[in-house]
This record gives C-alpha cells, sequence and structure tokens, in this order.
C-alpha cells in the first residue's frame, strides 16, 4: 500500500472505482490475491520487490487492456485494486 503515499486520496480514489464499476472491495482483494506475482509481494517485507513487483503487474495491465478511466485518469486494474484496500475499515 506504499504505492500511495495519501491514504485519503487513495481511499477516494478506491471509492470512485467501486461506484463506476459497481465493484466490491471484496473482488479486489480476490483478485490482488489471485495475481501470482502480488501475492508473492504481500508475503515479503522488502519494499523495493514489492515496488517492482507491483509495477509490473501495472505495466501487465495496460499491455493487456485492464484499464479504467477514473476521474479523468486511465488507471491500471492493479493500481485500482489497491487504492480499493484503502476504502476497507479494520477493527483494532
Amino acid at each position: 500500500m506504499t504505492a500511495y503515499p495519501d491514504a485519503g486520496e487513495a481511499k477516494t480514489l478506491g471509492e470512485l472505482y467501486l461506484q463506476q464499476v459497481g465493484g466490491t472491495a471484496d473482488s479486489s482483494l480476490a483478485r490482488l490475491w489471485a495475481a501470482d506475482r502480488i501475492r508473492r509481494a504481500a508475503t515479503t517485507e522488502c519494499h523495493v520487490e514489492t515496488i517492482s513487483l507491483v509495477e509490473q503487474a501495472c505495466c501487465d495491465d495496460f499491455r493487456d487492456g485492464r484499464i479504467h478511466c477514473v476521474d479523468g485518469w486511465v488507471l491500471a486494474q492493479t493500481e485500482l485494486d489497491i487504492a480499493v484496500l484503502f476504502t476497507i475499515e479494520y477493527e483494532r
């Protein structure tokens, strides 16, 4: 989630995306977890490796047409799914 330094902006982006596509946080989380590369990144504590793997997944999204236009921005599915994580309320 370090891809978004401003959690408030990421949450807003995630909410806009979910409203636009009628999706759920669960579906975004499932997509992220199903991506082998992202699942590996989530298990490592190396931020450089995580960022590199997420960037590659985003490039793959653009190459394969998994993109969405949200609020005037063209964004990869992976980066939107990560933004959606900011919309999840966690109990502590």
